[in-house]
């Protein structure tokens, strides 16, 4: 049995045990999946003990995704674009390798699960850490017609959009500007998210009554997808999907595979609107 993990602090929370072993169930196999909770100093030493022990693989979450970028001898494109890992494995000579899978998560939740295209859609992101950076590459691969990003710190959004200045124009902004393009799609990714913040920015920007996104989830509607609602927003999803999608892809990487996602969604949207006994 090969063995896999995700590591984080706290880790407690985490669905990944649970999301994995029905992945390999669809394929009638079984999967060791564990939590393993670790603080930043002890994150490297951890990462290597744990692949000189086997040949499995690594989910990584909040806070060591750039840790993990830093620690891999290869790097996806997706994980350099974002300068953030959340899947670690061993390739075929050993070396440790990392790759993003959040951005791409995402936009297989909108398309397959919601039937939503962002081709030649307005898209606004609010926040400006390593949830933005990892969605901006696979946001602009989708065909999307315009991208701003807005951010308390407009030179932290200015810098996100430096990168990507030789591919494709990002609009910057401050919480409180005036948006020149009025989104057909706005994507909650601030860290404020992570601890039931709501960062809106202008009413103005739901005049258009976008659809609002939010990577983060919880038993009811994120505090941002309740403000967006009542300004106006047509169409309300989650970060659920995009949990689920982000594994599924972790799990083609680690075993070639390709599971089906959508039940496993459904199960865990009924034990989060199932009330507590």
């Amino acid at each position: 049995m090969q063995h896999y993990a995700v590591i984080g602090h706290p880790i407690s929370h985490s669905r990944s045990p649970y999301i994995h072993g029905a992945f390999a169930a669809q394929f009638n196999q079984q999967i060791d999946y564990q939590r393993i909770d670790c603080e930043s100093q002890n994150f490297a030493d951890t990462v290597r003990r744990f692949f000189t022990d086997n040949r499995g693989g690594m989910s990584v979450t909040v806070p060591h995704k750039t840790a993990a970028f830093d620690l891999c001898e290869q790097r996806s494109q997706a994980a350099q674009a974002a300068g953030a890992v959340n899947t670690l494995y061993l390739d075929e000579q050993g070396r440790l390798c990392g790759d993003n899978t959040d951005g791409r998560g995402l936009l297989n939740d909108l398309m397959f699960n919601h039937h939503l295209s962002l081709k030649d859609r307005n898209v606004l992101i609010i926040g400006a850490g390593g949830a933005t950076r990892g969605l901006i590459e696979p946001l602009i691969d989708a065909g999307v017609s315009s991208l701003s990003l807005a951010n308390r710190t407009v030179e932290r959004a200015r810098e996100i959009a430096a990168k990507w200045a030789h591919r494709y124009p990002i609009a910057t902004l401050g919480l409180q500007d005036h948006l020149a393009i009025v989104p057909d799609v706005v994507v909650h990714a601030s860290s404020g998210g992570l601890v039931g913040e709501a960062v809106m920015g202008r009413a103005e920007w739901y005049l258009n009554r976008p659809i609002a996104v939010d990577i983060s989830y919880g038993k009811s509607l994120t505090p941002f997808l309740t403000m967006a609602r009542t300004l106006g927003a047509r169409q309300l999803i989650d970060g659920l999907g995009m949990l689920v999608e982000q594994a599924a892809l972790a799990f083609q990487i680690w075993r070639q595979q390709t599971p089906d996602t959508l039940p496993v969604i459904q199960a865990l949207r009924a034990e989060l609107d199932r009330p507590p006994e």
